[in-house]
């Protein structure tokens, strides 16, 4: 029975390396049928603090204590969240002549991202 399994994903990684060079409209179905039957669940209900205390305990020996840095640094987050306003560039408002500017900067026949628009649309409706 391995062995039956060993010679099918030879077969199927064989078949792949041919297709990614010959055909890449297949390979990319394959893949994508490949990742749809895999069922990978996904769970986003982790909170940022359970991220925090699982990470920080990978980081820390369990014999020590905490140090004197990491009170500095909890209690600057505390304090820097309540009271630090925050100035950055993404903070202005898009200009319609920025977002002209960069419709004008698309190629054409590239893949569309999530909004499944393509440049060709966004271009023929830009203004002038």
């Amino acid at each position: 029975m391995k062995n039956k399994q060993r010679r099918f994903k030879a077969q199927r990684i064989g078949k792949m390396d041919s297709l990614h060079d010959q055909d890449p409209t297949a390979f990319w179905d394959i893949v994508h049928k490949l990742k749809d039957s895999a069922n990978i669940k996904r769970d986003a209900g982790i909170s940022a603090d359970v991220w925090h205390q699982h990470f920080k305990s990978l980081m820390t020996d369990p014999q020590t204590t905490e140090t004197e840095f990491d009170k500095f640094v909890e209690n600057f987050i505390k304090h820097d969240e309540h009271t630090t306003q925050s100035f950055s560039e993404l903070d202005f408002k898009v200009t319609v002549a920025e977002v002209l500017k960069v419709v004008g900067r698309l190629k054409n026949g590239k893949a569309q991202g999530l909004d499944s628009i393509p440049n060709e649309m966004l271009k023929s409706g830009k203004k002038y």
